[in-house]
Order: C-alpha cells, then structure tokens, then sequence
C-alpha cells in the first residue's frame, strides 16, 4: 500500500459575499467551534462529574470573546464601506 500526501487549494467560494454572507459564515464557524468545545465538556462530565473542566470553560470563553469582537469589525466594516478579507487556514 502506498501512502501519499497531498495538499491542494482551493475557493470554497467565487466572487464577492455580501456582509451579512460574511458575518453569517463568521457566526456560524465560531458557534461550530464553541459547540465542540461544550460537547468534549460534557463528554468528560459525564464520565467524571469531578473533573476539572477548566480548560473547556476557558477556551469556550475565549472563543465567545473572538466571536464578538469578529463580528464588531465585520459591522465596523460595513458602517466604514470598507472590503471585508477573510483568511481560513485549517491543519
């Protein structure tokens, strides 16, 4: 069996996106995120009503704090008129 890596780019979307497309796709990813977060808490929870889930409560707090302050410079661009560019890069 022969094991090949390979990497390729491409555009999930073409041409332009309307602000509110931008802060919908914004909204959306951080709250998929935040979720996971929530979900991996309750799983540990769940099998240790004990355990320390410091670590989950501090990244999903993290995470809520970045997706506010997202979302206030996706609404500061629009009040602004200016080009929104958005950069996602994924392991």
């Amino acid at each position: 069996m022969q094991n090949r890596n390979t990497k390729e780019n491409f555009n999930l979307f073409e041409g332009k996106l309307t602000t509110l497309d931008i802060r919908e796709l914004v909204h959306s990813q951080y709250e998929k995120s935040i979720n996971y977060y929530k979900i991996e808490k309750i799983k540990i929870w769940v099998g240790n009503h004990d355990a320390n889930t410091t670590y989950h409560d501090e990244l999903i707090n993290l995470l809520s704090k970045q997706k506010e302050n997202a979302l206030n410079n996706i609404d500061t661009a629009k009040i602004s008129d200016c080009n929104i560019e958005i950069n996602l890069i994924t392991p």
